[in-house]
């Protein structure tokens, strides 16, 4: 088991590593610290509960994007049937509706008509929108947009507390690696390197104590 005073070093560890932490380094020193690993896997690693409360919400999240994907294909074939109205070309704008150089010195007919062009697009998307939410709503497209963003959130959420959590065992640093691995989480990757140089050296100031 890890002693009390050694809880603390680990932390302490953590602020005085360099933020580069070399992984062929922490790995030696892991197998090194092998024989005392043993009496460290008897704690409660907490990682070990965060890793797989991460890997379930993970497991939820790509169930539904994969259930979101559909819906999102079917908008977008309606975007692409239904384009966004864009504003109609008058003296003062151009046909990607910019306004003309020099172009505001026009009569005042030209002037009203800008206003009106305007006032017309604005209507025209309005109704174009409440058309694009009634398909959203009577495909289902909405809620599996809300589910997929809830789950996201959940997944990124767990992982972040993860990222924080030191391990304390060798089980909860392999715990968070696969987590890592399983997520493509480049950040959480850099931070198992990171705890693993850590907990190295937790592991062989036991095992020294032990041998002394």
């Amino acid at each position: 088991m890890i002693s009390t005073t050694s809880r603390r070093a680990l932390l302490t560890a953590a602020a005085a590593i360099p933020a580069v932490a070399l992984l062929p380094v922490a790995s030696t020193a892991l197998a090194a610290a092998a024989p005392n690993a043993e009496s460290a896997e008897q704690i409660v690693d907490p990682v070990i509960a965060l890793a797989k409360r991460a890997m379930d919400l993970w497991a939820k999240y790509e169930a539904a994007n994969k259930a979101y994907q559909p819906f999102d294909k079917a908008m977008s074939e309606w975007r692409r049937k239904n384009p966004e109205p864009k504003i109609r070309a008058t003296a003062i704008l151009d046909t990607n509706g910019r306004e003309k150089l020099g172009k505001w010195l026009l009569d005042e007919a030209a002037q009203a008509d800008h206003a009106a062009a305007k006032k017309d697009h604005l209507a025209a998307l309005k109704k174009w929108e409440r058309r694009k939410c009634y398909a959203q709503g009577r495909t289902g497209y909405r809620a599996a947009q809300v589910a997929e963003l809830k789950a996201s959130a959940d997944a990124s959420d767990a992982i972040d507390e993860l990222r924080d959590t030191l391990p304390e065992s060798l089980t909860g640093l392999f715990a968070k690696a696969r987590v890592a691995h399983v997520a493509d989480d480049d950040e959480l990757a850099k931070q198992v390197v990171w705890d693993m140089d850590v907990l190295a050296r937790v592991l062989l100031a036991d095992h020294k104590a032990v041998q002394s």
